[in-house]
């Protein structure tokens, strides 16, 4: 597969970055914390999930920012939070933060991966929705920082995948042709469909296990078997 590409570009959250193993035991954590909480931490972690996956959505399609995703999150968690004002809900979620990032890790194979792909000479890059100075410190804190691997972050480029802009944008800071140029990552919308759409190759990793594709890897150790193979 690597024969007739220039670079590869990867997704962060839950593609090499453990996002969804912090997001939930942050939530749990942080839920405890509110006043008048008595539910269970399966319900907080469950809620916090449904809540990113209606909200961020909103960002990714240009109806708010992320600033206001996590607002709108926050006020929706629980009864006492519904009336707080910005500030009052932006130092909730810093609350939420500091328990999401002590639980940071990568996903088995991510280091191995990237390594591999570098040694080849081809052009390596992350594509991901969120702040540029957050996301790098993802990378710095899990020992997946490598300076020759930019990161372009959808707040620094001014637009969020699935547009098509964001891959061109990417493609074009990482030097290759869209047409050469591989995306992988776990989300099948925003990162397979949109990337072929936007003219690049895309292999889905199927880290959930929802079959979108025939023969897509679970694994990292696996996406790097048909990278490879």
């Amino acid at each position: 597969m690597l024969t007739d590409l220039d670079g590869v570009l990867f997704d962060l959250d839950d593609t090499l970055f453990d996002h969804r193993y912090a997001a939930d035991r942050a939530a749990a954590e942080w839920a405890r914390t509110l006043p008048g909480w008595r539910e269970t931490d399966a319900e907080a972690t469950e809620r916090w999930l449904a809540l990113e996956n209606e909200h961020f959505p909103r960002y990714a399609r240009g109806e708010c920012s992320l600033s206001d995703q996590r607002r709108l999150r926050v006020r929706d968690f629980h009864p006492s939070l519904a009336e707080f004002d910005d500030d009052a809900v932006d130092g909730v979620f810093a609350d939420y933060l500091g328990f999401y990032e002590s639980f940071w890790r990568p996903i088995l194979g991510a280091a191995e991966l990237l390594d591999s792909l570098l040694a080849t000479g081809l052009r390596v890059g992350v594509l991901t929705n969120g702040y540029p100075d957050q996301q790098r410190l993802k990378l710095e804190r899990v020992e997946l920082l490598r300076a020759d691997v930019p990161i372009f972050a959808s707040a620094g480029l001014g637009v969020a995948k699935p547009s098509p802009r964001a891959f061109e944008l990417a493609c074009a800071g990482l030097g290759t042709a869209p047409e050469r140029t591989l995306m992988v990552g776990d989300n099948y919308d925003f990162d397979v469909v949109a990337a072929r759409a936007a003219g690049l190759r895309a292999l889905h990793f199927d880290r959930w296990g929802r079959r979108f594709e025939n023969g897509a890897p679970s694994s990292l150790v696996e996406v790097a078997a048909q990278l490879f193979g």
